[in-house]
C-alpha cells in the first residue's frame, strides 16, 4: 500500500488510528504500508512524519511493514494531480496498482479484502 497523506488532515489521523488497529492483520498477510507525506503536506501547515507518526500511531513507527517518509515533488505531481488530502494505492506483488482509493477508515473493507488475497 502507498498511501500520500497530510499531516494537517483530521481524517488522516483517524484513517492512521484505524490502520494501527488492524495492524496485526497486515503484517500476517505481508503486506507492506509506505506512508508518505504530500509534498510539501499538500500546501499547508503541518508537522514532518515523524512527529505526526509519534503522536498518533507511535506502535507504527520501526515496524518492519510501514516505511515513513516525505513524497517528492515529482511523486506527487504524478500521482496525486488533484491535490487530495490522502489518497492510497493497492499494489500487488507484480507491482500492478489494483485499487486508488482515499480516507483507509472509510474503505477499510476494500484494503482488508486486498490485505487478504495477498496472504492467500
Amino acid at each position: 500500500m502507498l498511501w500520500l497523506f497530510s499531516t494537517w488532515c483530521h481524517t488522516c489521523v483517524v484513517s492512521v488510528k484505524a490502520m494501527q488497529e488492524k495492524q496485526a492483520l497486515w503484517e500476517k498477510s505481508g503486506m507492506i504500508i509506505l506512508a508518505l507525506r504530500n509534498f510539501d503536506n499538500g500546501g499547508y501547515p503541518g508537522v514532518d512524519m515523524p512527529t505526526f507518526m509519534r503522536k498518533f500511531s507511535p506502535q507504527l513507527i520501526n515496524l518492519d511493514n510501514w516505511i515513513i517518509g516525505q513524497a517528492s515533488k515529482q511523486m506527487d505531481q504524478k500521482l496525486n494531480q488533484r491535490k487530495f488530502p490522502d489518497i492510497y494505492f493497492l499494489i500487488d506483488e507484480k507491482g500492478w496498482v489494483r485499487t486508488v482509493n482515499t480516507a483507509p477508515n472509510i474503505s477499510m473493507d476494500v484494503i482488508l479484502k486486498f490485505a487478504n488475497g495477498i496472504s492467500q
